[in-house]
């Protein structure tokens, strides 16, 4: 049976995809062409964050809670993560996050609004696609 994809379940699917991409890029760039990507950095262990409200989307569990904490927390985690890649040096503060960094929070951001749009869907559509 093939089913429907509301765009919401679209977006999280997406935002898994991005933040995976983004583990491989430089989460940290230090000078002298050194730098360190998302799985060095650990953040294999935010992606469990991102696991959550997509195992509800892909077996059509509605747990509410479950999948707006996880993603804000991913959100939560990777702005604290940013903040701590900042350094100062001689009165400077000296900015040391990379590129990678930077998506995965947009795709965190992209989380949180994909949730709380499926939430929103699966009220007004319901589980089947019918219009309540």
């Amino acid at each position: 049976m093939k089913r429907k994809w509301f765009n919401a379940q679209s977006l999280v699917l997406t935002a898994t995809i991005l933040y995976i991409f983004s583990l491989f890029m430089p989460w940290i760039d230090l000078p002298f062409r050194a730098s360190a990507n998302g799985l060095s950095q650990q953040g294999y262990l935010v992606l469990f964050l991102f696991v959550i409200p997509l195992y509800f989307i892909l077996n059509e569990k509605s747990s509410r809670f479950f999948s707006v904490a996880s993603s804000v927390a991913a959100v939560a985690f990777l702005i604290y993560y940013a903040g701590e890649a900042n350094r100062t040096y001689q009165g400077e503060v000296v900015s040391q996050t990379g590129g990678g960094l930077y998506l995965s929070i947009f795709s965190a951001v992209l989380l949180v609004f994909a949730v709380f749009l499926n939430n929103i869907e699966r009220k007004r559509y319901g589980t089947n696609g019918s219009v309540k």
